[in-house]
């Protein structure tokens, strides 16, 4: 597009001021933000399309750094311009003014835009406003913070061990598998100690089946009244090595239960 500041092209209005030629509607759909604009040097437009604007010369007021159109916005005077039938918010940057994003709804500004002008996509390339920029920090800080107490993802318990249904094996013993006394097919494993001698561990010293120390318990509790213990103590541990793991398991669920 080549700019003449103040002309309007054959065929156009003042929706066109600008421009060397009237935009077809093709064309007015590729416009995007930012884009090189002028301030109008004169009040040039219909008193129904500068409702909220004054139209001051420079430094007749505090604020006015240029003379056009100016619309106030809490306190404090916003420069904006016409172009294509809608108003922008305008900047001086490197001696040339830019349109940086279509003018604010707050500000309540009446346009007729050309058909064709792609207002959403005029939305998207415009500069956001600080006040736009303050939220979304806000909004990525408490995303943040979101994140970091936002619990762990769900993960289902580990599968329930073949033979020990309903249980589950403590941790602290890393990938241990209970081994069974038979193999796979059905005959006594070759590797357990009660297939090489079927004979038990030493004579329980004091006097109970087993071990003794599950019965030691029992006794004790029966002189505290008769405490019951929870859960299911594991079976007695004949010698078995074999069975040493499935023991410790066992023991050591027992005793984190009581």
């Amino acid at each position: 597009m080549t700019w003449t500041p103040q002309e309007i092209p054959n065929g156009g209005d003042w929706r066109s001021r600008g421009l060397n030629k009237v935009l077809t509607e093709d064309e007015c759909t590729i416009v995007r933000l930012p884009f090189e604009i002028y301030p109008e040097s004169v009040d040039c437009y219909s008193s129904k399309f500068t409702i909220n604007l004054r139209h001051l010369v420079t430094s007749q007021e505090p604020g006015t750094p240029w003379t056009g159109y100016y619309a106030m916005f809490k306190g404090a005077k916003l420069a904006v311009s016409n172009m294509f039938g809608a108003w922008f918010e305008i900047e001086r940057r490197n001696d040339k003014w830019q349109a940086v994003r279509l003018a604010r709804t707050e500000l309540k500004l009446q346009g007729l835009a050309l058909p064709g002008l792609n207002i959403r996509a005029l939305i998207e390339t415009g500069e956001p406003t600080n006040a736009e920029l303050v939220e979304r920090a806000r909004s990525e800080s408490r995303a943040s913070q979101h994140s970091q107490h936002d619990p762990p993802p769900h993960q289902d318990p580990p599968p329930l061990p073949s033979g020990d249904l309903g249980r589950y094996y403590p941790g602290g013993l890393g990938n241990y598998q209970p081994r069974r006394n038979r193999n796979d097919d059905g005959d006594e494993d070759p590797y357990s100690s009660r297939t090489a001698g079927r004979g038990g561990g030493p004579p329980d010293p004091t006097g109970y089946p087993g071990t003794g120390i599950f019965d030691d318990y029992r006794r004790r509790n029966d002189n505290n009244g008769g405490t019951r213990l929870e859960g299911d103590p594991p079976e007695y541990f004949e010698g078995d090595r074999g069975r040493t793991m499935d023991f410790l398991v066992a023991f050591k669920r027992f005793m984190i239960m009581n």
